[in-house]
């Protein structure tokens, strides 16, 4: 079966993202293929600030990366944008990381984000630009707050 690497681009431990995120690894898993998850919450903080793209958890998630077939990246919608923490990762990342791989980003934000439908082109492209994947799809989830 195929690997796969999931970017999980939110901050938060509760968030609703990482439930979509787990959601899709489990699906993923049961079909048989294998996940790498990468929770970009739990890596160290000094090393996305401060670009320490050598640093040992940074080089794991890269060699994820270029072992996997697919990428599939999430992120909550902030402000409009996707969130900082997974920008700053993108920046760590060596250009074309997702040369001759499947991209899938997975936008997320609550129901008063519908409006920003239109924007999900743009904020997801900045998984393609630079970084020469095949964007297969652009996904956004709009999850009721109060849920």
């Amino acid at each position: 079966m195929t690997t796969v690497a999931i970017i999980s681009g939110s901050p938060s431990h509760t968030s609703k993202t990482n439930r979509v995120a787990e959601w899709v690894s489990e699906q993923l898993q049961q079909l048989g293929h294998t996940v790498h998850f990468i929770r970009l919450r739990d890596l160290p903080a000094e090393d996305l600030l401060y670009a320490h793209s050598s640093s040992e958890p940074i080089a794991e998630t890269h060699d994820w990366i270029r072992q996997s077939r697919a990428v599939i990246a999430l992120s909550p919608v902030y402000k409009g944008s996707y969130t900082g923490i997974l920008k700053a990762y993108l920046d760590l990342l060596p250009e074309k990381a997702f040369a001759g791989k499947l991209v899938v980003p997975i936008v997320t934000g609550g129901n008063h984000c519908s409006s920003v439908g239109s924007r999900i082109r743009a904020q997801t492209d900045f998984l393609h630009f630079g970084r020469a994947g095949n964007l297969a799809w652009r996904l956004y989830f709009g999850l009721d707050v109060g849920a």
